[in-house]
């Protein structure tokens, strides 16, 4: 922003700087907490010091000796296994004056025309498990100071030294939605995750008991962890709040290997199949708590349900009438000069569409649509308006500027560069086949 008062004497202009920031960087956060007064967060050295909701030494080495790195995992030799690590990511975000840290995973989404970062991870991490619930605008709130750190984790098998590959995420996240009884949070990065991240599958079928599954985590803010078990079948929580009010609404496993600790709330509960003709580890839920520790190796963790979830998130993973491609881009009729159409996609699949043509007296026209409807994958229609405005040489005239309804426009896409547009303006309807104009 540009403000539009001069800064009060004794206001500083602060310097910046463009350049990635490596890991064991110090920074402060200083903010204003739901409009309190002026509040200091100090993360020291960056990743390496988390805090949690208890005082305890957070980062490399921090989590128990059970855990284990990464690198040291025996699956860390698949395409699959390493696709998923990828997706995983080290939340760090304020709660009023607090700091908390997390894990969440990036996900896919079944729209081929854009990828948004879609996050999962627990609705308790923005502590937000008891009554009083947060707002949305208290989630969002927290939402917008979500730091994500990347690629946060060892060089080698247990060498404790942080991946020169770190990189850290700080435009915060939008919250979409969660619930309190499952468990769920649900945001979308305000950022793009940087280049390796891997957008992750996941599956919306419930799971049988024994099913294999991994989870990929940050306990106590250590570098990556990696714990592999078993499920045992669906539970209910035995707590005070809101998770415990539904039957089965969970799933529990025990670990055969490693475990978890604060820190690895929200990570993903991991299967292996085959998507695609290719393997690949999808989502099936997010860690809310349990008993495994390292002094209880055969406690049962508890994990949300995917499956239970997706009807919420649906409509953003799996969106009904998804375009095939990005249209955005000029396009015309090749043997026809002087017209054509300008179409902008929004990342929320809205299209915009410019025509620039000539009317029945053969004078240049421009007709807009602003929007509309996806009827299917390949068809959107809307209200075609002319406009008006002030003339570039005079001074500019608010009343000058208008609109008019004047008909609709359809457009169909056969495949990513081939369409076409039908049209009725005034009454008169016609089509003609458009392509992508190339560059």
């Amino acid at each position: 922003l540009r403000l539009n008062g001069t800064p009060p004497p004794g206001a500083f202009f602060a310097g910046w700087d463009p350049n990635p920031m490596p890991a064991r960087t110090a920074v402060v956060d200083i903010h204003h907490p739901k409009g309190d007064l002026k509040k200091v967060s100090h993360l020291f050295t960056g990743p390496s010091t988390r805090f949690d909701k208890a005082t305890v030494p957070t980062g490399p080495g921090a989590s128990g000796s059970c855990n284990v790195d990464l690198a040291c995992s025996p699956l860390d030799s698949s395409t699959a296994f390493q696709n998923a690590a990828n997706a995983v990511a080290f939340m760090t975000f304020n709660d009023g004056p607090d700091v908390f840290l997390c894990t969440g995973t990036l996900l896919n989404d079944t729209d081929g025309s854009t990828q948004i970062p879609w996050f999962y991870t627990a609705n308790h991490c923005f502590d937000n498990e008891t009554a009083p619930s947060k707002t949305p605008a208290q989630m969002q709130a927290v939402a917008s100071t979500l730091e994500t750190d990347w690629f946060y984790q060892s060089t080698s098998c247990n060498s404790g030294v942080e991946s020169n590959s770190f990189r850290p995420l700080f435009n915060g996240a939008t919250y979409i939605l969660n619930n309190a009884v499952s468990d769920v949070l649900f945001l979308r990065l305000n950022g793009t995750p940087p280049p390796g991240a891997f957008f992750a599958g996941w599956d919306p079928n419930p799971m049988p008991a024994r099913t294999a599954v991994v989870d990929i985590h940050h306990p106590k803010g250590d570098l990556k962890k990696v714990s592999q078990g078993s499920v045992l079948g669906f539970t209910t929580p035995n707590t005070d709040g809101p998770t415990s009010s539904g039957t089965n609404q969970y799933i529990g496993v025990q670990w055969s290997s490693g475990t978890t600790e604060g820190g690895s709330s929200g990570s993903a509960l991991l299967t292996l199949g085959v998507a695609g003709g290719v393997s690949q580890y999808s989502l099936r839920g997010g860690l809310l708590g349990g008993a495994a520790s390292c002094d209880d190796r055969g406690g049962t963790d508890i994990f949300s349900r995917f499956d239970l979830a997706y009807s919420s998130l649906a409509p953003y993973l799996s969106p009904s009438n998804a375009p095939i491609a990005d249209f955005t881009d000029l396009w015309y009729l090749q043997p026809e000069s002087g017209w054509g159409l300008n179409i902008v996609q929004h990342p929320s699949r809205q299209l915009f569409a410019v025509w620039y043509t000539y009317g029945p007296d053969g004078r240049d026209t421009w007709y807009v649509m602003p929007g509309g409807t996806w009827s299917s994958s390949t068809t959107f229609s809307g209200t075609l308006f002319s406009v008006a405005g002030s003339p570039y040489n005079g001074p500019f005239d608010p009343g000058n500027v208008g609109n008019q309804a004047v008909g609709s426009l359809t457009l169909t896409f056969s495949d990513a560069n081939h369409g076409t547009l039908s049209y009725t303006v005034n009454g008169v309807s016609g089509s003609k086949p458009i392509v992508r104009q190339p560059f």
